[in-house]
C-alpha cells in the first residue's frame, strides 16, 4: 500500500508541475440553508434521498463476507492440499522454498470480493444500451426486483438444495454471487445518475447550481443509513448466538467462534452453533433482498419525463454556454487577461 502510495503522490505531483490552466471563476455568495429549501422543495429530491437511505441495505451483507468464510465455510475446502500446491508451485517457479499459511478466511475472502467487483464493472458497463431501451426509473425498479429474487433464490438453493457448506454448494454460490451482485452495481451507478439529473433540473428552475448541496447530503444521508443498519444487523447477529471468546453459550455449546490460535478445533456441531450460521449466510443473501425491495418501493413514486428533461437541459446548457461566453468576454477586456476553459 506504502509503495502504491509513493507511485500515485508522484504522478500527481508530476501533473501539477506540467499543467498550466487559466480559468474564469465567476465570484457567488452560497447559503447552504437556501440551497437545502430550494433542494427539498422538490418532491424528486425526498425520494431520491429515501431510495438512497434503503440502498445501504443492499450492500450491507458484504460486511459479513469474512464471517461467512471464517465460520461457515470451516472444512469445506482442503487448505492443506492447496498450500501443498502452492509453495511447490513458487518453488518450480522461482526455486524457493516458501511456506504460504492461508486460512479459509484468507483464500476465501480476497475470491468472493474479486467476484463481486468483476460483475460490478461488468453491470456498470451495459448501463448505457439499456438506457436506449428504458428510462432509469423503469431499469433501477427492474433491477432492484430482479437482484431481491436471485438474493432470495441463492438463499433457497444454499440453504436446501445445494447446501452451501459443500464443496459443490461453496461453488455454485460463489457462482450464483456473481449475478446477485450484478443488479446491485447497476442501482449505484443509477441512483448517481438520477442524482444528477436532479442537480440540472433545480438549476434549470431556481438558476442556482446546487450539486455540493445535494451531494453532501446525499453522502451524510448514506453515511446514517450504513452507520444504523449496521448495528441492527449486528444486533441481530449477537441475538442468534454470535459470540467471540472463550465462551459457552445458554444451550451449553462451544460456539468455535472463539481464536485463531485454536484452530477450529471446537465443537462445531448444535442447533445453536447452525442457527448462528444460518443467520449469517442469510446475512449475505436475504438481507440484500429486503433492501433491494425497500429501495425499489419509492422508485414507484418517483415523477420524472426524461425524455423532455433532454430536450430541455440541452437548450439550458446552449444558453448558459452563451451566457459564460459573453462574462469571460468582458471580463477579458476589462482585466487584459485571456481566459481558457
Amino acid at each position: 500500500a506504502l509503495i502504491f502510495s509513493v507511485m500515485a503522490g508522484i504522478f500527481i505531483a508530476s501533473s501539477y508541475f506540467g499543467i498550466k490552466e487559466k480559468v474564469y471563476v465567476k465570484p457567488e455568495k452560497t447559503n447552504y440553508i437556501k440551497g437545502l429549501k430550494i433542494v427539498f422543495s422538490d418532491k424528486k429530491m425526498v425520494i431520491l434521498v429515501v431510495v438512497a437511505f434503503f440502498s445501504a441495505i443492499a450492500n450491507l451483507g458484504a460486511i459479513f463476507l469474512p464471517y461467512f468464510a471464517k465460520w461457515n465455510c470451516i472444512g469445506v475446502l482442503p487448505m492443506d492440499q492447496i498450500m501443498d500446491f502452492l509453495n511447490n508451485l513458487i518453488y518450480k517457479l522461482i526455486h524457493v522454498e516458501v511456506n504460504i499459511n492461508l486460512t479459509n478466511e484468507g483464500l476465501l475472502t480476497p475470491l468472493l470480493q474479486i467476484g463481486s467487483g468483476i460483475s460490478y464493472m461488468l453491470s456498470m458497463a451495459i448501463i448505457p444500451p439499456l438506457l436506449k431501451k428504458m428510462s432509469k426509473k423503469t431499469l433501477w425498479i427492474w433491477m432492484s426486483l430482479l437482484g431481491a429474487v436471485a438474493d432470495i433464490l441463492t438463499f433457497i438453493i444454499g440453504m436446501y438444495i445445494i447446501p452451501y457448506n459443500t464443496p459443490a454448494g461453496l461453488v455454485t454460490y460463489i457462482v450464483l454471487r456473481f449475478f446477485t451482485n450484478f443488479p446491485v452495481g447497476m442501482t449505484v451507478v443509477l441512483l448517481i445518475a438520477m442524482f444528477s439529473d436532479l442537480v440540472d433540473n433545480l438549476e434549470m428552475k431556481s438558476g442556482e447550481r446546487l450539486e455540493g448541496t445535494v451531494f453532501s447530503f446525499r453522502s451524510l444521508i448514506n453515511k446514517i443509513s450504513i452507520a444504523l443498519f449496521n448495528v441492527i444487523v449486528l444486533a441481530i447477529v449477537n441475538g442468534f448466538g454470535y459470540m467471540v471468546g472463550d465462551k459457552i453459550t445458554s444451550g451449553g455449546l462451544m460456539l468455535g467462534m472463539t481464536s485463531m490460535s485454536q484452530n477450529y478445533t471446537v465443537p462445531l456441531t448444535g442447533t445453536h452453533y447452525e442457527t448462528v450460521l444460518t443467520a449469517i449466510f442469510f446475512m449475505l443473501t436475504g438481507l440484500g433482498a429486503i433492501g433491494l425491495i425497500l429501495q425499489a418501493i419509492p422508485m414507484f413514486f418517483y415523477k420524472f419525463d426524461e425524455k423532455k428533461f433532454e430536450k430541455e437541459i440541452a437548450s439550458f446548457r446552449e444558453e448558459k454556454e452563451k451566457k459564460l461566453q459573453a462574462e469571460i468576454e468582458a471580463a477579458e477586456a476589462l482585466e487584459g487577461v485571456e481566459f481558457e476553459g
